[in-house]
């Protein structure tokens, strides 16, 4: 069975409530089809909030565009196909985008936000356009584009920071003529993360009181500037943007789980704060579940763009021991940050060569520090995106200090490299693939006494290669 859920004809912030009412009722892996045969205007949270939608279904949705040339073409030239192509099953006519196609100077297109690199490209390729719109079109001072492209920096990295997923950014101007009568420029920026009063309670010590919910969680973090981390200099990010926002009679507007909130301009009439909204099919679902209860933070570490802020923003070779210890102890700082339990992905992309040194201080020292820290701290790590040359560096690390370690493929599956004997490796993979796993149902895998299945996952356990659970063992797999 197959729901089908009506886009507006006008999709914005206020009216893409009306696509989230119409999926509440429907579960997250039921068959659904967006119909935007009749929408024919979209704004840059519209775009960006179907793409969201879109990652958050369990089965993948199906969509059907815009019927109206000139509003397909225009979210051709937005970027929106681009992406939703891979994201839902297509329907109806897709238009191509022209080729060699000029870049608009009034519109950042479409594009995702996954990694601090991300934010970097997104703010270079701003500032120009912003040069000629801000100053240009809309008589602004010469100092607002750098302000423009500072507060798109910060909103871009609360989804590095916060979200624990991927999110979407887009920056449209165009004439408001309903209220202004003048050309105005609007940032979005949309994930599917786990919302700001998840990412406010994963804070440690967080205390929470009786009324609290979405609404409230947007207020600390908006308004008063709360941040989950505890340095003091967090939370500024959003500060910031307020105050920009308001010097220019802009407005700012942040939806989380049911609840909205606004800072409204003179010449707009909304409501400072909507609560008891629709929930959105994303940010609302299970834990990653540990055991305790406690989501498990997803934290991804790309050691390129560590390399680049910590040596040289010119390397793309992991090489000598000075290079391993500055990447580091930039890695072992942010790492201080997060709350228990977490997952920490290690990302070698982009790094075209590691030596032993490298290797010994990123991989060995640091993993070996966490091995041996009293306590049984719930930290998790997990090595992505290195290929035959990194992986001769790795194994000779890993068995110097007698580690192993999970490393994802290109595929995603998962394999352990590293020293661990015959039956933890086949205790390790039946986990794997079970996503979880009891000290009874190992036994009958393996034909062993419980006793030594169960001291098999405790030994997985404490060489962090699972999670423990209350009620068994669970694969690093189900916490990504």
């Amino acid at each position: 069975m197959t729901t089908v859920i009506t886009v507006p004809p006008s999709l914005d912030d206020h009216t893409f409530e009306q696509v989230l009412e119409q999926l509440a009722p429907v579960a997250v892996d039921q068959k659904v089809l967006i119909d935007a045969r009749h929408t024919r205007w979209a704004s840059p949270y519209g775009l960006t909030a179907l793409l969201t939608l879109a990652q958050s279904r369990g089965t993948q949705a199906a969509f059907t565009g815009p019927e109206t040339e000139e509003t397909a073409s225009y979210w051709q030239r937005a970027g929106f196909y681009r992406y939703a192509e891979e994201l839902f099953e297509m329907h109806g006519h897709v238009p191509r985008a022209r080729a060699q196609a000029a870049e608009s100077n009034v519109l950042l297109e479409i594009t995702p936000v996954a990694k601090s690199d991300d934010v970097h490209d997104v703010v270079e390729r701003i500032q120009t356009k912003a040069q000629q719109i801000l100053v240009n079109e809309l008589n602004l001072d010469p100092m607002a584009t750098m302000r423009f492209a500072m507060t798109l920096s910060e909103v871009c990295q609360n989804i590095v920071e916060h979200a624990q997923t991927m999110g979407w950014v887009a920056v449209q101007t165009y004439r408001y003529r309903q209220r202004l009568g003048r050309r105005v420029v609007v940032i979005a920026v949309c994930d599917a993360g786990i919302g700001f009063r998840r990412s406010l309670e994963s804070a440690p010590g967080r205390k929470l009181s009786d009324r609290w919910d979405d609404g409230m969680a947007l207020e600390e973090a908006v308004i008063r500037g709360v941040s989950r981390f505890r340095d003091p200099g967090r939370g500024q990010g959003l500060a910031g943007v307020r105050r920009y926002v308001g010097r220019w009679d802009g407005k700012l507007s942040v939806r989380s789980g049911t609840a909205r909130i606004s800072l409204v301009p003179p010449w707009d009439d909304d409501l400072p704060m909507r609560e008891h909204l629709s929930p959105p099919p994303w940010g609302t679902s299970p834990d990653h579940d540990t055991g305790t209860g406690t989501p498990a933070v997803i934290y991804h570490i790309s050691v390129s763009s560590v390399l680049r802020k910590t040596v040289c923003d010119l390397y793309t070779n992991l090489v000598t021991r000075p290079t391993g210890v500055a990447v580091r102890q930039a890695i072992e700082a942010a790492l201080a940050e997060l709350p228990e339990p977490n997952v920490t992905v290690i990302d070698f992309a982009q790094v075209k060569m590691l030596d032993f040194s490298c290797a010994d201080e990123v991989v060995g020292k640091l993993l070996d520090y966490y091995q041996k820290l009293a306590g049984q701290p719930q930290r998790y790590f997990l090595i992505r995106g290195v290929h035959d040359g990194h992986l001769e560096a790795i194994e000779a690390v890993l068995e110097r200090y007698n580690l192993a370690v999970i490393v994802e493929g290109e595929d995603g599956t998962l394999r352990l490299v590293g020293t661990l004997d015959d039956g933890a490796r086949q205790a390790w993979q039946l986990v794997n693939t079970h996503g979880r796993m009891r000290a009874q149902e190992l036994e009958v895998e393996l034909g062993a006494p419980a006793e030594t299945a169960s001291r098999m996952l405790d030994h997985l356990s404490a060489r962090r290669l699972v999670m423990r659970r209350d009620d068994g063992y669970m694969s690093l797999s189900l916490a990504l």
